[in-house]
């Protein structure tokens, strides 16, 4: 029972109706670059098997 308490209190929250604006305009809000993240997609990982020279 405090399980389901303690997890009902993580998946719901509630907002004032300016919060509630200001969390659909950051939800709305265009995706910003991330550099980093992106060579870290498109970098081969360590632990990829490498081919034999």
């Amino acid at each position: 029972m405090r399980a389901e308490e303690a997890m009902a209190m993580r998946r719901n929250f509630g907002l004032d109706a300016e919060e509630w604006d200001a969390f659909m305009a950051a939800l709305d809000a265009p995706t910003r670059e991330l550099p980093r993240t992106g060579k870290l997609l498109t970098t081969p990982s360590v632990f990829e098997a490498r081919t034999a020279e």
